[in-house]
């Protein structure tokens, strides 16, 4: 005997879907985590060198140029130079800033992601454990019915073999 249709497969099959895009939401999470920290690594490099262009300024402020003598214009355009440079510093730190912040929203994201897998994994393994009991149960019964049925013609051959005898 054939099972009948588990009367939940509609159920089943919506869980499964939900954890089916609740894995891909987290994969898609997870590479903007990945995007975000290399974002994040290529804000610090560019801070860094821009730290470095304002040190090599600001020793090189009093540095006597290579024709002639250290004046006041001259001075003037390397201080102007000097703050430029600490004005494009302080921007790549604002946006080193704002990338880390964006990396912790990113991994905010994943680990909200991760519990909705996990709350999609449990409510499917629940309604996957309901299917499997229902099967036995089901099986049980099939089992009971053929016995019952085979106790039937077991007993009414057993009925014919006696009035045959008689």
């Amino acid at each position: 005997m054939k099972l009948p249709p588990y009367p939940l497969q509609s159920v089943l099959e919506l869980r499964q879907r939900e954890r089916d895009a609740a894995q891909e939401f987290l994969a898609g999470c997870l590479a903007e985590v990945g995007r975000e920290e290399r974002r994040v690594a290529e804000a610090e490099a560019a801070e860094r060198h821009q730290q470095d262009e304002l040190r090599s300024l600001q020793d090189g402020f009093y540095d006597p140029p290579v024709e002639g003598v250290l004046d006041i214009r001259l001075l003037d355009e390397r201080r102007n130079g000097i703050r430029f440079a600490q004005e494009r510093l302080a921007a790549r730190r604002r946006e080193v800033v704002a990338r880390r912040q964006r990396l912790a929203e990113a991994r905010e994201q994943v680990e909200s992601a991760r519990d909705a897998l996990s709350a999609a994994a449990q409510a499917l393994t629940a309604i996957e454990k309901h299917r499997d009991k229902w099967r036995d149960e089901e099986l049980a019964e099939l089992r009971r019915k053929e016995e019952l049925l085979l106790q039937e013609i077991a007993s009414a051959a057993f009925v014919r073999q006696r009035e045959e005898e008689r």
